[in-house]
C-alpha cells in the first residue's frame, strides 16, 4: 500500500545536494531558509524540515541551514541589525534553539 499525499519531490539525495549548493551559488539574494525552499520547489519550509528525516538529505539540509544562520551572524555586526537580531530572537522563542 502506498503513502497517502503527494509523491516525494525528491528521490535523489545528490541531485538534491546538488541543487542546495547551486542555490549558495546565487550572491545575488539573501539566502533564506524560505528563499531554499522555494528554490528547491517546495510548498513550505516545513517540506525541509520532513526532508531532514530522510535518509540521505539531512546533511545537505543541515549545512544549508548553518550556512544561512552564519550570513545571520554576520549581519549581526552590521550598522543597521535590527532585522537579523529580530529574526535570531523570534527563532530562538518558537523553537528554543
Amino acid at each position: 500500500m502506498s503513502e497517502p499525499g503527494r509523491p516525494p519531490k525528491w528521490n535523489d539525495p545528490e541531485a538534491f545536494e546538488k541543487a542546495v549548493d547551486e542555490y549558495f551559488e546565487n550572491k545575488d539574494i539573501t539566502h533564506t531558509w524560505t528563499g531554499l525552499a522555494i528554490h528547491l520547489g517546495f510548498e513550505s519550509r516545513q517540506s525541509l524540515e520532513d526532508y531532514k528525516k530522510k535518509d540521505g538529505f539531512s546533511y545537505p539540509i543541515k549545512k544549508a541551514l548553518l550556512k544561512i544562520e552564519s550570513q545571520y551572524e554576520k549581519a549581526l555586526f552590521q550598522k543597521n541589525a535590527a532585522g537579523p537580531i529580530f529574526r535570531s530572537a523570534f527563532h530562538y522563542i518558537v523553537t528554543g534553539k
